[in-house]
C-alpha cells in the first residue's frame, strides 16, 4: 500500500507536538508537513496560485492582518 503524505494544519505548537506523538505511538510512519495556519496551507497546497488567493481575499497573515485576531486576514485591512 503507498503512503500518503500528512498535512497537520496546527497553529498551537503544543497541540502540534501531541499531534506528531500520536502518529509515532500508533506506528503511523506516513511524511508530515506542517503549516502553521490556513494561508500556510494553502502555499504549501497550491504554490502556484498566490495571486488568485490574494484577488479573493485569502491573504497570508504577514501581509494583511486584521486588528481584533493577528491570525485572520481581513482584505478591508490591507492597502492594496
Amino acid at each position: 500500500m503507498m503512503k500518503r503524505n500528512i498535512l497537520l494544519v496546527e497553529d498551537n505548537p503544543d497541540d502540534e507536538a501531541l499531534t506528531l506523538r500520536a502518529l509515532r505511538k500508533h506506528n503511523i510512519l506516513n511524511e508530515v508537513t506542517v503549516a502553521h495556519d490556513g494561508a500556510e496551507a494553502l502555499d504549501f497546497l497550491f504554490p502556484s496560485r498566490e495571486a488568485d488567493r490574494h484577488e479573493y481575499g485569502l491573504i497570508h497573515p504577514s501581509r494583511c492582518t486584521s486588528a481584533t485576531s493577528p491570525k485572520r486576514s481581513a482584505p478591508s485591512a490591507c492597502s492594496g
